[in-house]
């Protein structure tokens, strides 16, 4: 899947069951490259079985959700890699973050000002920039990484950042 494509899978529960589903099933289905495939073909056992076994599961666990989102989040941010595209003269950054060479979707991620010059201004996808008046300006800039089950963004990302005018 693209980047983008796994942002919208991660966004959504049902639609990561969906795929896990489906992957469950072919790996069942091919009986001749996994002999726990073959052994539960004989059993007589089906994807549907696996899968309410799998969902048993979940819910018995679904209190470690927080844990592994925390562990997630730790392991994002430990591993973010920001680029930067500096344009217009300096007065604009592209700012991205990558993961172990993965772009990081802008639709998952919040980009905002914590503190700073009133001049930068800092949009949600990353691009921050200055007027054409202003020779210069800083600020600490944070990015956050949303939550698809519904919780508080993460800050995955912080760092003071300086724009400057050089014509």
């Amino acid at each position: 899947m693209k980047p983008t494509e796994l942002a919208a899978l991660v966004a959504n529960t049902d639609r990561i069951n969906a795929v896990l589903s489906k992957a469950l099933a072919v790996v069942l289905d091919d009986r001749d490259t996994y002999a726990l495939s073959e052994m539960l073909y004989k059993l007589d056992v089906k994807p549907e079985d696996v899968r309410s076994t799998v969902y048993n599961f979940q819910v018995k666990l679904k209190y470690d959700v927080p844990a592994i989102n925390s562990l997630i989040v730790a392991f994002i941010r430990s591993e973010a890699e920001e680029t930067v595209k500096i344009t217009a003269n300096g007065k604009k950054h592209e700012y991205r973050l990558k993961v172990l060479g993965i772009e990081i979707p802008s639709v998952v991620l919040k980009w905002t000002k914590v503190s700073g010059s009133n001049d930068v201004n800092v949009k949600m996808n990353g691009n921050i920039s200055i007027p054409n008046y202003v020779a210069n300006g800083s600020a600490v800039i944070q990015a956050s990484l949303l939550n698809p089950f519904g919780g508080k963004a993460k800050v995955i990302f912080k760092k003071e950042v300086t724009l400057i005018h050089s014509s």
